[in-house]
């Protein structure tokens, strides 16, 4: 628990810290107390750090041994102790040195910032106190963080007038001086109405090096007639661009605008190539990705680039982030050679008609003259048609009119019609390069295929394959060619919508040519919901086969309308072609089965109907045999195996039992329910059945004339009124 009062020094977001090393290590180690006097979480992560322990009251963090750590704006960051020794506020001027220092001597009573803590705790040396951090925390900073960092605890960013920038300019001779560096030249930006933003400072080291700094000004929340101070920070808001006073002048007049890879080159043109300021503005940015390029406004940026391969970088950097603008942006190459009168040469095609050059042309220019090749994703990927790659060899058939390899299809049908038997045959013969189905099934030669079974024990799916491969005429061997990836015999669920999943099947799929999934409720689950994002496994399933020119096969279940597979219309987005599965409406239609075409992208074909053909299995051999369509006539009494009349408009029917059920469950029930009406017994076994109540009325009718229900006939209940009937409803009702 607090034992007292925590007073902690005040930096009111002033830097509050001594720097050690060279002056990029400085920079580094100023924003990351910066970050951490603007940011209390992370505040609390050091703290925990500390002492594991730690404890957090409001808005003041407890350690075991008292030491409290705060998270008040105007101290955040700062520690203090019950032997506190009070220490003044810092206010932004060459007085803070010293206090800093002060409180550096005496860490056990308290600090502005976290750094003596850490080297009490650890032993660390100042220096590398804050490295040590950052690789404990997992973190990184680089000098690009350090240039774009834009916060200041209890300050507001203001812009500068004509004294502020002279103050300013002191503030950065007193960094220089403590660093032993040289201001070069300070850049100064402006606003539109010509006002200061802010500076950019060049500073050189003994070496010749240069470093580039922000320099802004800042004043004290809440204390209008408080002071103006400085700091080595960008403006809160998005940069201006530089000289953005004149570049505003232009607005309207200028059908392009000259963007320079620096501040430099812009003044260079400026004094030595006056010409082009009458052309169209001149300007650059501090900063890409936080400069507020609005500014161009309906003028195209023409960039010109640096004579360097980073120049040619930093070109794609900036034409990507100006795309990102709205704004689309040309070049102007650049000559390798440094030579004064080469870069005038440069700067003339401004003035030359289609001087200019396109990402394209640039990008082929980097390549030849600094060896620079453009980012992924930069150039369009667009080519004229009839020079796509490719082979101009036809593919290869595989389903007549339907399917070729590298297609994608989807085989749908309701419970029970034989779709897992079709996409076994397809498996085989495409396996053994055999034709079948009077050559509606086509291979030209075998493919390596890979069936993954989702839920068939291995001794049906064997004695399936026999059955399939005597029919067809092969020795039985054949079924050999065929390679299975069995969940039953592994033991285990194969899926293909996690990534674990997908990285066990992967080194089959990659083996395969063609791939047979059956069945999509069991192989990509997630697929099967209703909703539109549901089908993006499925569809990330079609497209990798896709790029590796591999037809995938996935056999899915029959939706509620009847006409397309269940779930989500996505399903049908990512398949070149669909084909339903189901058994014809006809007295003369056992064991026939009708394939229909509900989607053909790469065919054009009127005729719906793909096949029409019966399985007949005697003594172990299943024959599959075309049938001539004329020959089955249609019976609108008959109930479709697997399917019913009411089926389409029942929103509870996904799947049905089949017609020897059906019967078999109404004739139980009446047996044991004989003293109920027919409307009564259509209520009771409507639901269960999964049928729509004038299918099942017509059922029990068909059952009766059949003379199945003869010993209901003669029941008391037939002399009820059946609700379900026509012939129930008064006349006036009928009428109405």
């Amino acid at each position: 628990m607090c034992q007292y009062t925590p007073r902690y020094p005040k930096a009111f977001g002033h830097p509050a810290w001594k720097l050690y090393g060279s002056v990029n290590d400085a920079l580094l180690q100023d924003l990351f107390w910066r970050k951490v006097q603007t940011d209390p979480g992370l505040v609390s992560r050091l703290a925990k750090m500390l002492d594991p322990n730690a404890t957090q009251e409001k808005e003041d963090i407890f350690l075991s041994d008292n030491t409290a750590i705060s998270l008040h704006p105007e101290s955040c960051g700062a520690y203090t102790t019950s032997r506190n020794r009070y220490l003044e506020r810092l206010n932004g001027d060459c007085d803070d040195k010293k206090l800093i220092s002060e409180a550096e001597k005496y860490p056990a009573s308290g600090g502005y910032y976290l750094g003596p803590l850490f080297q009490q705790k650890f032993g660390w040396l100042p220096q590398n106190t804050c490295s040590n951090i950052l690789q404990r925390l997992g973190m990184s900073l680089t000098q690009e963080d350090r240039y774009q960092f834009n916060q200041k605890a209890c300050h507001n960013y203001r812009l500068m007038s004509d004294s502020d920038r002279q103050n300013a300019e002191q503030a950065i001779k007193n960094f220089a001086t403590d660093f032993n560096l040289r201001i070069s030249v300070i850049y100064w930006y402006s606003s539109e109405n010509g006002n200061t933003a802010f500076g950019i400072v060049c500073l050189c080291n003994n070496s010749g090096n240069t470093i580039k700094i922000p320099i802004s000004s800042w004043k004290r929340t809440g204390i209008p007639s408080g002071k103006v101070v400085f700091d080595l920070l960008y403006p809160v808001n998005s940069c201006p661009l530089y000289d953005l006073h004149k570049l505003a002048q232009w607005r309207g007049k200028a059908n392009y605008a000259l963007i320079c890879a620096n501040e430099a080159t812009c003044e260079t043109i400026k004094q030595d190539h006056a010409w082009i300021t009458k052309l169209l503005p001149i300007t650059t940015s501090s900063s890409v990705e936080m400069s507020d390029w609005s500014s161009i406004w309906s003028m195209i940026p023409l960039i010109l680039p640096d004579n360097t391969s980073a120049g040619c970088q930093e070109a794609f950097k900036l034409f990507s982030t100006l795309q990102t603008w709205g704004l689309s942006p040309e070049f102007i190459k650049r000559q390798k050679i440094n030579k004064v009168e080469v870069f005038a040469q440069d700067l003339s095609a401004i003035a030359r008609p289609k001087g200019e050059c396109n990402i394209l042309e640039f990008a082929k220019h980097c390549r030849r003259e600094f060896g620079v090749e453009p980012p992924r994703g930069i150039l369009p990927q667009g080519q004229p048609l009839l020079e796509l790659p490719g082979s101009e060899n036809e593919p290869e058939m595989l389903l007549e009119g339907l399917l070729c390899l590298g297609d994608q299809v989807t085989i749908f049908a309701w419970r029970g019609v034989g779709k897992s038997l079709f996409a076994l045959l397809l498996a085989l013969c495409f396996a053994n390069g055999h034709k079948a189905l009077g050559g509606r099934v086509c291979p030209s030669r075998k493919f390596r295929v890979l069936l993954i079974d989702g839920e068939m024990p291995p001794h049906n799916l064997k004695k399936r394959a026999r059955s399939i491969i005597c029919g067809l005429g092969l020795p039985e061997e054949a079924a050999n060619e065929l390679r299975v990836r069995s969940s039953v015999a592994d033991n285990k669920d194969l899926v293909l919508d996690t990534e674990e999943g997908w990285m066990d099947l992967l080194p089959d799929l990659m083996s395969a040519d063609i791939i047979i999934v059956d069945s999509l409720f069991k192989v990509i689950p997630s697929a099967m919901s209703s909703d539109y994002i549901a089908t993006k496994e499925l569809n990330n399933f079609y497209s990798w086969c896709r790029r590796y020119g591999k037809t995938g096969i996935v056999v899915d279940h029959q939706g509620k309308n009847g006409h397309a597979a269940f779930g989500s219309m996505g399903k049908d987005i990512g398949v070149d072609a669909e084909l339903q599965l189901s058994r014809p409406k006809s007295k003369k239609s056992k064991n026939i089965i009708e394939a229909t075409v509900t989607k053909n992208r790469n065919f054009e074909s009127s005729d719906q109907c793909w096949i029409m053909f019966r399985i007949e299995n005697e003594s172990g051999d299943m024959t599959f045999e075309p049938v001539d369509q004329a020959a089955i006539a249609s019976s609108s009494t008959a109930l479709q195996n697997g399917e019913g009349k009411g089926m389409e408009n029942s929103d509870d029917n996904t799947f049905t039992p089949n017609k020897s059920d059906i019967d078999r469950t109404i004739i139980k029930y009446i047996r044991n329910h004989s003293d109920q009406s027919q409307g009564e017994i259509v209520k009771a076994l409507g639901e269960p059945l999964r049928l729509g109540r004038s299918t099942l009325s017509e059922r029990i009718k068909q059952l009766r004339e059949a003379g199945q229900l003869d010993f209901w006939a003669n029941s008391p209940a037939k002399g009820k009124r059946d609700v379900t009937s026509p012939a129930s409803v008064e006349p006036s009702k009928r009428s109405s």
